[in-house]
């Protein structure tokens, strides 16, 4: 689990990071490389037209987000292709696993180390609604389904195994955690968000977790693995009990 803090006020989401292992580098500089040769070529087209134009000078700022949003869109993608990849070697699945005996925690990591660095570029975007496109994207698929019309107010999320519906919002500096680590035991299991729900400020949402419809989970409350919350309910502490029903 992640023990930073979020560092920023953004409506995206920020994911949680994942253990490092060196042997992993090379996807890494994989990535910035495809995504930054085409970049570099049309940077070039770009400074030809200012050299041959005057007025294209004016439009400076305009090749630099151009730049920018392209170096960002094509690291995305070819991190989706890699993972579209992995995903067909190892298909992701729920259940307790033991880390010494199982490859689930290997490839989740690979999964997750794979969409970091489109999820760090990402972070320093104007746009919030952008975050969740870039989430979705590398996300969004069986294992994910995130609702454009909820959302995250810099919270830590994980990747894989998180059903969030319309109009929820989880709060800021919560944790939803698919994943969860204890001793040589590896636990990934899906967390599910219905409709209206809403995760408070601090909070933190186990894996395993369903929270029903327009149910509230207090700020500085956990859920415990497995838990699973009414509909139209508000629950707090840690472990979180219901505290009242609607």
């Amino acid at each position: 689990m992640s023990t930073a803090k979020p560092s920023s006020v953004n409506l995206g989401p920020v994911v949680t990071t994942n253990l490092f292992y060196s042997k992993y580098i090379i996807l890494y500089i994989l990535e910035l490389w495809l995504a930054g040769i085409p970049t570099v070529f049309w940077g070039y087209e770009c400074v030809r037209c200012i050299l041959t134009y005057w007025w294209a000078g004016f439009l400076i700022p305009f090749f630099l987000l151009e730049l920018y949003w392209m170096f960002i869109i094509l690291t995305a993608w070819i991190a989706k292709i890699f993972l579209v990849i992995v995903q067909r070697i190892y298909p992701p699945r729920e259940g307790v696993f033991k880390i010494s005996e199982t490859k689930d925690f290997f490839y989740w990591n690979l999964r997750t180390f794979l969409r970091s660095l489109p999820f760090s570029l990402i972070r320093y975007s104007a746009f919030p609604w952008l975050d969740l496109a870039i989430y979705n994207l590398l996300s969004g698929s069986k294992y994910n389904k995130t609702n454009f019309s909820s959302v995250m107010f810099d919270a830590w999320v994980d990747t894989e195994f998180l059903e969030v519906g319309s109009n929820c919002m989880i709060g800021l500096g919560s944790v939803v955690l698919t994943h969860h680590i204890q001793g040589d035991k590896f636990i990934l299991k899906k967390v599910k968000l219905n409709d209206g729900a809403i995760v408070g400020a601090q909070a933190i949402v186990m894996p395993g977790t369903e929270i029903g419809k327009y149910t509230t989970l207090g700020a500085g409350s956990t859920t415990k693995i497995d838990q699973k919350l009414d509909d139209y309910a508000i629950y707090m502490g840690m472990p979180a009990k219901k505290l009242k029903q609607f």
